[in-house]
């Protein structure tokens, strides 16, 4: 049994206070993927493990209103339906607290739940199950409402390694922006700031670095672990405080491979797909960066073809 906790840590002291905590079963602590603030006593939680969303009064500890994936979306799409299906990661309450946001990474898609009818609103759905040209297991997403220049999602979109945004337009999500560099792998958030930059947290890059709004890096800072989050302190919570890229005539930027390295990334990912690239390197030792990934692939693929070659050579393959 694990305990999923929800705290709330003041900075200046570092003191902790539990809001709400609630018992896991199970090997490893699972349950609870985020949590956003409704008022003093009422927050909303994604719940990665029973797939569902929760606004729990932390006062009394009682869930109030709940929202469970299994109700209205495809047990076809999305991970394997007896465990890691949706893999909801991120919540969020929008426009004007009329919508909860939940991000199901695994369904490559983020959705609008009405908070009064408990349901989805399927003509707001950003993303599709397997529609990789939209999102692809994404993280984060924020949502910009119309007074700051949307509506507007501004989206991690981890496994297509770049930070995305779609305006909402004639009824349908349109990409409005989008933003990479030859070393972003695996971001997992990008908040819009009050300024117009935009705060990237690039998981696999390891390095949380900002951007502005002509898509040059401001500045960076190297990480010795892979980050999930970051947020910029006396702003508003995540993009709360920005506009839309639209708004701002935001520029756009995409890498093409030149060197023999991004060249050497583009023909792994073609080879392998991002999905699996990013899983060794999350999994591997910090010193293995994508070249040295790329040599060792080439080194195995090598060996096993000579291998093959001797194999054939000595006659030691059974006729047929």
């Amino acid at each position: 049994m694990y305990d999923s906790v929800s705290s709330k840590i003041d900075i200046s002291t570092g003191e902790r206070t539990v809001l709400h905590s609630e018992l896991t079963p199970g090997e490893r602590n699972v349950e609870w993927h985020d949590v956003d603030r409704l008022n003093r006593t009422h927050y909303i939680i994604g719940d990665i493990a029973q797939h569902e969303v929760e606004t729990v009064d932390v006062s009394t500890g009682t869930t109030v209103w709940a929202w469970s994936a299994y109700r209205d979306r495809d047990a076809g799409d999305g991970g394997p339906f007896d465990g890691d299906w949706t893999h909801l990661n991120d919540v969020e309450v929008v426009r004007d607290g009329k919508f909860v946001t939940a991000s199901l990474r695994n369904h490559d898609t983020v959705v609008f739940i009405n908070r009064s009818s408990g349901q989805v609103n399927e003509t707001l759905t950003l993303g599709a199950d397997n529609e990789y040209a939209t999102l692809a297991e994404q993280h984060n997403a924020d949502y910009i409402p119309e007074s700051q220049g949307g509506p507007a999602m501004i989206v991690a979109d981890s496994n297509n390694d770049r930070i995305i945004e779609y305006d909402f337009t004639d009824g349908e999500w349109v990409e409005s922006w989008v933003w990479q560099d030859d070393q972003l792998k695996w971001p997992r958030d990008g908040d819009r700031l009050p300024n117009g930059h935009t705060l990237v947290t690039d998981t696999n890059g390891n390095r949380v670095l900002e951007v502005n709004t002509e898509g040059e890096v401001v500045w960076s800072i190297s990480t010795s672990i892979n980050v999930y989050e970051a947020e910029r302190l006396t702003t508003a919570d995540e993009s709360a405080g920005g506009e839309a890229a639209t708004t701002l005539g935001l520029e756009s930027r995409t890498v093409q491979p030149e060197t023999v390295e991004e060249q050497l990334q583009a023909a792994v990912d073609a080879t392998v797909g991002p999905r699996a690239v990013n899983g060794i390197i999350w999994i591997t030792p910090e010193w293995i960066r994508l070249t040295e990934f790329g040599a060792i692939l080439v080194s195995v693929l090598s060996a096993l073809t000579l291998a093959g070659y001797e194999v054939s050579a000595r006659g030691l393959l059974p006729s047929r």
